[in-house]
């Protein structure tokens, strides 16, 4: 009843099984998928129209078509195209005979033998002709590849009237789930009907397509009990089938048996050596020795691939897979088999770059990968960025670019930071002009941190309006690394950094405790001369101050607002203030710089409150008096009687280029000289 290719001659592999895990595996012979070529054959003495008695008036025309049903179907519907009978028993007798001959012919009659059948199955009042029209119509639509209306027309078919057909028929329903891979009810299917027809000749082949539904299922105990019993049943005409040997080798590694599945490829290369299926089944033994870390098995397994000669797809992939596995092992790993191929371990960039250059694209990608390895290993970064830019920006998606772009975008962030930790602020913009038009948004890849901290790196060379634009772009596309708000915030602080009043207005009002932005605030309101507003956040920048320092700067830049119009002794007041200050600070370079500045003031002050004593005093502690400074201090030693100390001043001073103060000095020296006399005239 069911179709099978039998291999006698073949037979079982001809030595010993290496475990009893393998002594079980194998498969119907000849049969290229699970279920291709499954479908029930059609006995033609299971038709009604075959097999029940014909009408007096068309007995001659049946008995001569069913003569040569199954040796000349053309002649029949040559003979049959001459009848008459348009109705009633007769003429659907013919009408069967006729869809009975369209099948058994095949090719292009299939269509006319489905048209015939499903018009029989709508219009005959006999049970069995329904059943069976329902039956065949399925059948053909099951081999033209229409699945959905097989399962149809089969329903009313599996509850109708019984035949020699049925056994069949639940075949090819069971079948049919398998191929829409609802392996469930598949094998329930299948259970069923060996419990149904325990004496029918497909049982091996059921049973079989039971396991097969077990361990797409991964019921793996299940499975491998259903193929040792469908071996036991009929051993002689099974043989392991490169497909069936792949799905048990996936059950064995999901009992972690990594060891039995290898030996499994090693038993399917050994049953067909030199083939396309042997090459297969050890380039699938070295990946499963790679996934399980047993490096120098797999490239064990591909040396030996290679010194074989396998067809030249499987070599190239062997060579590929070789030369990666150097990428990632070779310098710490020996490998001690003489295979010629291992160079291609130890010296991978050669073989790589051919990949590279030739015209597979997705061996050329994990090419691109590996050589991007190499170049990491050896801290060429921006080489390593470049090559796997390539990967994804070069050619067609794939699981591999995917991977190269989630490496690509790891290595870029890792590396801006680092740079721009070092200070770097160049290197991390240089190196983002250059891969800018790869840091692409993606559903798993947030480019917030790249974005950020080339922003950053922006922003530490004075190019603001730049930065902005990157953080522009970040809250755009969405980023998890800083909220929106952040993200506004940092926008609104690149305007800060360019001196935009209504920006830093924005950023006080948002950060009340920044003294730093108060003070630039201040200053900026200072440069256009709005005096009022500056001194208020200049005082409020000294509230905010944590440091004597801090608060010296603020209160310096707050009362130089009022010397315009101050009086000398408030400005004396404002002075002896920050004077207080100044004591606090710590002994340090600070402390000196605006010590020397305030001494400086506080003299000339102390001169114009009539402070002569404490002017002089002051002056006299500056070093590198200006000019001016240097009249001040002569003049106010010229008021306290102190002519000696004056003069050298005076006569200095006359030698200077300035001519005012060069003026000066003369006329107070001819006051200083015309004062001796008169006192040594008395």
């Amino acid at each position: 009843m069911v179709a099978r290719t039998r291999s006698h001659g073949a037979g079982v592999w001809g030595r010993a099984w290496p475990s009893l895990a393998l002594l079980i595996l194998f498969v119907l012979a000849g049969v290229e998928t699970a279920t291709a070529g499954l479908l029930a054959r059609v006995e033609p003495s299971w038709s009604p129209f075959y097999r029940s008695p014909a009408p007096a008036e068309v007995a001659n025309l049946a008995a001569e078509s069913r003569q040569l049903l199954t040796s000349n179907p053309v002649r029949v519907l040559q003979i049959l195209a001459q009848a008459k009978p348009r109705e009633g028993a007769a003429a659907r007798l013919l009408q069967g005979l006729r869809a009975d001959a369209a099948y058994q012919l095949g090719g292009n009659a299939l269509h006319d033998a489905l048209r015939l059948y499903r018009d029989l199955a709508a219009t005959s009042p006999d049970s069995a002709e329904q059943a069976w029209a329902q039956f065949m119509g399925g059948t053909i639509q099951q081999g033209l590849g229409l699945g959905q209306e097989a399962e149809i027309a089969f329903a009313p078919a599996l509850a109708g009237a019984p035949g020699p057909w049925s056994a069949a028929l639940e075949f090819n329903a069971a079948v049919l789930m398998l191929e829409t891979e609802r392996y469930r009810e598949a094998g329930e299917a299948f259970a069923a009907w060996l419990e149904r027809h325990p004496g029918a000749p497909g049982r091996p082949l059921a049973l079989f397509l039971a396991g097969e539904c077990a361990a797409r299922r991964s019921d793996t105990d299940r499975a491998l009990a259903l193929f040792g019993e469908a071996q036991r049943m009929d051993s002689e005409a099974w043989t392991l089938r490169p497909q069936t040997g792949h799905l048990l080798a996936d059950l064995l590694l999901t009992r972690d048996q990594p060891a039995g599945a290898v030996q499994l490829m090693e038993d399917l290369a050994a049953a067909a050596p030199g083939t396309e299926a042997a090459s297969v089944a050890l380039l699938r033994a070295g990946e499963i020795w790679t996934d399980h870390d047993r490096v120098a098995d797999a490239a064990r397994v591909y040396g030996r691939l290679l010194d074989l000669g396998p067809p030249p797809e499987e070599g190239r992939e062997a060579r590929l897979r070789l030369a990666l596995l150097g990428v990632d092992h070779a310098d710490r790993m020996e490998l001690t088999e003489p295979y010629p191929a291992y160079r291609l371990f130890y010296r991978p960039r050669p073989a790589l770059e051919e990949f590279v250059a030739g015209r597979d694209a997705l061996a050329a990608q994990r090419a691109l990968h590996g050589l991007a390895t190499l170049e990491r290993r050896d801290g060429r970064i921006p080489g390593a960025l470049a090559l796997l830019a390539r990967v994804f920006q070069e050619y067609p998606e794939s699981r591999q670019s995917g991977r190269a772009y989630e490496r690509y975008m790891g290595l870029l962030e890792r590396y801006l930071a680092e740079q721009l930790a070092q200070g770097a602020a160049l290197a991390v913009i240089d190196q983002y002009l250059v891969a800018r038009p790869a840091v692409v948004w993606a559903p798993t890849r947030d480019i917030g941190p790249v974005l950020l901290s080339v922003a950053r790196a922006y922003e530490l060379l004075g190019a603001p309006a730049e930065a902005r634009a990157v953080y522009q772009r970040a809250r755009a596309d969405g980023t998890r690394v800083l909220s929106p708000e952040r993200l506004d915030e940092r926008i609104l602080y690149t305007r800060v950094l360019e001196r935009d009043p209504d920006a830093q207005r924005g950023w006080v009002a948002g950060h009340p405790g920044d003294r730093l932005a108060h003070l630039e605030l201040a200053r900026t309101l200072f440069r256009e001369e709005k005096f009022d507003e500056a001194k208020v956040f200049f005082l409020r920048a000294e509230k905010l101050s944590k440091t004597v320092g801090e608060r010296l700067e603020a209160r310096a830049q707050a009362q130089r607002l009022d010397a315009p119009t101050a009086t000398a002794g408030v400005l004396l007041e404002q002075l002896q203030g920050r004077r207080a200050l100044w004591s606090a600070l710590p002994d340090s370079g600070e402390k000196e710089a605006w010590g020397a500045a305030d001494t400086l003031t506080g003299a000339r002050l102390r001169f114009a409150t009539g402070d002569l004593a404490g002017a002089v005093r002051g002056l006299a502690d500056t070093d590198a008096l200006s000019a001016a400074d240097t009249y001040l201090l002569a003049v106010a030693q010229l008021r306290q009687g102190r002519w000696a100390d004056a003069e050298p001043l005076l006569l200095r001073l006359a030698e200077v280029d300035d001519p005012v103060y060069r003026t000066l000095a003369e006329k107070r020296l001819l006051g200083v000289n015309l004062a001796r006399r008169v006192r040594s005239s008395q």
